[in-house]
């Protein structure tokens, strides 16, 4: 009867101990059963063989990848890499690390690191893109994105092809900082680039529930938009819009921030000159539309106190650009040269030198009052997302 006891005790142990394990293991399904030894394959001073990353787990994978930074010193944004990286005895913190710091060895090890990631992940995740140059993704590829992810994801692939970010400095300064990008660089954008390009935008527009996105005009070339399609657009999309009808038919443009912005497009190719071409009745019908939703946003800024249904989902950089637009209706001038060119491209905006505060009304106070706590609040999402 004791050797029964014990024999049922410890299957009761055994049971629970599986239990656990089966349990650490569904919090952490990339972790392998056993790790391989590769902390010997010098991976800054020798170029890796592909065929060794068959069979690593993403979570190797990864490892490997804070492995090549920490030897330059990186501090990674991933507070799991750099909890690893902090138990090396080896590694040193270096808060003034760049890119730059890499050679090309590691650069192309982290390459092929980095590419072998992408295939191990079960859904599209932020620096996959790269790889992608040759296949297409559905939406169902995407898993739950949020928007900000969603955005990131479209800037990523502006990023592969030298995108510089002239009108949003906070993504500017996130692509500055993956080793992988460089401004202005050539490659050529694929068939695939642009279908992917293509769902991101529709993943966007089905989680926001609007009817169009900038890029996306090309949907409308046989029906015009209407209200309804650009209802929930910011003033900066209804402004990218509008010139991206006459981008569409290759117009050049003197303000610097619009023409960086279409010429990082796949569709512009630009040459027609910057006069206003001639426009059919579906383009002209586009237009006023979108003239008449900039004027009700504008106004409403103005006129009534901001709706919280216009604040969900507007991001850091369009909170930041609708209040400068109160001031700017006002006439303020601006420090900030790219602000004060945006501004002055805009034919209802006039100089103030004097302005001041108390010229606007209680109604615009609250707005920015609004949209500045709307501001701290995407800001801190934005801290939140990126560790």
């Amino acid at each position: 009867m004791k050797s029964l006891c014990v024999f049922l005790m410890a299957l009761a142990i055994s049971v629970v101990g599986c239990s656990r394990e089966a349990k650490t293991n569904a919090t952490k399904p990339d972790l392998p059963a056993v790790e391989r030894d590769w902390s010997g394959w010098n991976l800054n001073t020798a170029a890796l063989d592909p065929n060794k990353l068959d069979g690593l787990s993403l979570h190797e994978l990864r490892t490997m990848r804070a492995w090549i930074f920490g030897k330059k010193g990186r501090v990674m944004e991933d507070e799991e890499l750099q909890a690893y990286l902090l138990k090396q005895s080896w590694y040193k913190p270096y808060e003034d690390f760049t890119f730059f710091m890499l050679g090309p060895v590691e650069i192309g090890n982290l390459d092929l690191i980095r590419e072998a990631e992408s295939k191990a992940h079960k859904f599209i995740e932020l620096g996959d893109l790269r790889f992608w140059a040759d296949r297409t993704f559905s939406i169902e590829q995407l898993g739950k994105k949020s928007l900000e992810e969603l955005r990131l994801l479209q800037a990523e692939m502006y990023a592969i092809h030298g995108g510089g970010f002239a009108s949003d400095p906070q993504k500017a300064e996130y692509f500055r900082q993956r080793y992988w990008y460089a401004l202005n660089q050539t490659r050529d954008w694929t068939d695939a680039d642009i279908a992917n390009l293509a769902t991101l935008r529709e993943a966007e527009r089905r989680l926001r529930g609007v009817g169009v996105l900038p890029g996306e005009l090309d949907r409308f070339q046989d029906v015009p938009l209407t209200s309804n399609d650009l209802e929930g657009l910011s003033l900066l999309e209804l402004r990218l819009l509008r010139n991206e009808i006459y981008a569409r038919k290759g117009r050049d443009f003197r303000v610097a921030w619009l023409s960086a912005h279409f010429w990082d497009q796949p569709w512009y190719s630009g040459g027609g000159g910057t006069k206003d071409p001639p426009l059919n009745d579906i383009e002209s019908k586009s237009l006023s539309a979108v003239l008449q939703a900039e004027e009700r946003l504008r106004q409403s800024v103005s006129n009534r106190v901001i709706d919280e249904r216009i604040l969900h989902g507007m991001f850091l950089e369009e909170a930041d650009k609708l209040i400068n637009e109160i001031y700017a209706r006002h006439g303020k001038v601006f420090s900030d040269k790219w602000l004060q060119s945006y501004f002055e491209s805009q034919s209802w905006y006039k100089r103030n030198p004097r302005f001041s505060e108390s010229q606007l009304s209680d109604v615009e106070k609250e707005n920015i009052r609004l949209l500045a706590e709307h501001k701290e609040s995407a800001a801190n999402e934005w801290r939140d997302f990126h560790g």
